[in-house]
């Protein structure tokens, strides 16, 4: 299972991880209207992220540790991974795809998201074979 963290802790590290680098600073309270949490109820899971070595947080201020980085990173690519599976294999509508990929991305192994990854570009570099295995399950 990819949720080395847990799934609660994964969505916090994916989601300080997208605020930095949309805004280039991540605080307390911009994690708690993104999650649509109460800012002390963030604060618990900041802190346990904390003793994990996975942010620091100082003054409402929180950052991402090289290793938070990695795992958020991680996760990143197993979230982009299963979208481009959904929308280019499945033709599940992108925005349906992007919800239903942050239920599953927790769940798949590394060794899951390597095979996915190999059939999606499989799918893209090969017309024929998105047409054969595709004919008659996207409708």
């Amino acid at each position: 299972m990819s949720a080395m963290y847990g799934k609660r802790y994964e969505d916090y590290i994916k989601v300080i991880y997208r605020i930095a680098k949309e805004k280039g600073h991540v605080r307390l309270k911009d994690v708690a209207d993104a999650m649509n949490l109460r800012p002390p109820t963030v604060l618990q899971y900041i802190m346990k992220l904390s003793e994990r070595g996975l942010v620091e947080y100082s003054k409402g201020e929180i950052k991402l540790t090289q290793d938070g980085i990695a795992q958020a990173e991680k996760i990143e690519h197993q979230y982009n991974v299963i979208v481009k599976f959904l929308i280019n294999v499945l033709g599940v509508p992108e925005e349906r795809a992007k919800e239903e990929a942050c239920f599953v991305e927790h769940g798949f192994s590394e060794d899951t998201i390597r095979r996915l990854e190999r059939l999606v570009e499989r799918f893209r570099r090969s017309k024929k074979c998105k047409e054969e295995c595709l004919s008659g399950i996207t409708s």
